[in-house]
């Protein structure tokens, strides 16, 4: 989710700025700004968000940028959208935000975070794990780059699809439904990724390769163990004691770091 953007601080005028040449990264004044995150997430019982050297590479070129063309923006001419720029780095995530700023002092940059309510939800999403930081001098002003991201901790379809299978077992039994045997079907791993390919959840798809289906759902995951509420419908058959999962990590336009693509059928 991308926030407003806010200007802060000591401003210099145009002409100044364009004579004003970047220094190095500024790597004291990028871990006092995630201590200070991490004092505001802590002081509401909140973990903390952990350094991650992808999302800190992403915003420090995005703070170079920034400087480059003298403009504070969440995206400059020609540059990748956020999730784009992340999901280059090669890190995996399900959500991201950023917040920018130039100020002239690190603290004083989180203090007008923290007084701002786009840039503050992001310090304080609870979603959030991980964090990069990029911050550069030019003239008498940091530039301050923070991307926050939900980093995913399972990226394996085979673990994730046993994730599934345990939480489907543990639903039907909460519902008083009796136990479901689950019944390998390669066809709908295929299924689950022409979906990532169309780029759109398609339950049709999967009944025609089932004979007596009774019932089909697909959805997309960032985290496997959270299943949608339509899930439940399914554990409530209690007729329907044979099902299928179909899962695929891939990425896809709407998702350009990859995502769980799952599609189950019972009958």
């Amino acid at each position: 989710m991308l926030k407003r953007l806010l200007i802060l601080g000591l401003l210099l005028t145009p002409a100044l700025a364009i004579a004003q040449r970047a220094t190095d990264f500024d790597f004291q004044a990028e871990n006092e700004i995630v201590t200070l995150i991490n004092q505001e997430r802590a002081q509401r019982g909140m973990g903390p968000v952990r350094i991650d050297d992808r999302l800190t590479r992403a915003a420090r070129r995005h703070t170079e940028l920034m400087i480059e063309k003298h403009e504070l923006s969440h995206r400059i001419v020609d540059e990748p959208v956020l999730s784009a720029r992340l999901a280059d780095t090669g890190v995996e995530f399900a959500v991201a935000g950023e917040n920018v700023a130039y100020d002239a002092t690190a603290a004083h940059a989180h203090d007008e975070f923290m007084h701002s309510p786009g840039h503050k939800a992001n310090i304080l999403n609870a979603k959030f794990n991980a964090v990069g930081l990029g911050v550069m001098h030019s003239g008498n002003l940091i530039w301050v780059t923070e991307d926050f991201a939900e980093r995913m901790g399972v990226t394996s379809a085979s673990e994730a699809a046993s994730i599934v299978i345990n939480k489907y077992g543990e639903l039907r039994k909460s519902v008083g439904s009796p136990p479901a045997t689950e019944h390998t079907m390669p066809t709908l791993g295929r299924v689950a990724c022409d979906m990532a390919h169309k780029d759109r959840v398609d339950t049709q798809a999967a009944r025609g390769d089932i004979p007596n289906v009774r019932g089909v759902m697909a959805w997309t995951a960032a985290d496997p163990a959270k299943l949608p509420a339509q899930v439940k419908k399914l554990a409530d058959d209690r007729a329907a004691t044979t099902y299928s999962l179909g899962v695929c990590f891939a990425s896809s336009t709407s998702y350009p770091s990859k995502v769980f693509w799952m599609v189950m059928a019972v009958y």
